[in-house]
């Protein structure tokens, strides 16, 4: 076996995982770029398929304490929502929804609950995006 697919072995039997994930694309290997290298990372993400908007994908984002997620949904009519995720933040005890809105349009909803972070935010009515992230919140404190 070639080590780069020992490489391949040794990813896919540390990184099973049941459930909900997302998939990493790529890993280095002796300071080789391995595009297909697909690590599966334990994920849950709230579903919002009920409301007609499917999970597109999403990435890690780098903050100035730690890391973040942010996920792009979709929905027929080609509207996007997005949610970002930070879980580095500290001493909040709070949970309130906050609600802000640029001169394009994009709202955002936005809440602090302990030590984690949440906005959900996308170009639409405010009652509607209301309801979204009432939704996200109620999905991920389950």
């Amino acid at each position: 076996m070639s080590r780069k697919d020992d490489f391949f072995s040794s990813i896919n039997a540390g990184y099973t995982c049941k459930g909900d994930f997302i998939v990493l694309g790529g890993a280095m290997l002796d300071g080789e770029a391995i595009a297909d290298a697909h690590i599966k990372i334990p994920l849950k993400t709230p579903a919002l398929d009920p409301m007609g908007f499917h999970l597109m994908g999403g990435r890690l984002l780098p903050t100035d304490r730690g890391s973040a997620a942010q996920f792009m949904y979709e929905d027929g009519q080609g509207r996007r929502v997005t949610l970002y995720i930070r879980s580095d933040l500290q001493g909040n005890r709070e949970t309130a929804f906050r609600y802000v809105q640029d001169e394009t349009g994009v709202g955002m909803f936005y809440w602090i609950d302990g030590a984690k972070g949440y906005a959900v935010a996308a170009q639409m009515p405010r009652q509607e995006l209301m309801e979204i992230a009432t939704k996200v919140y109620d999905d991920l404190e389950k």
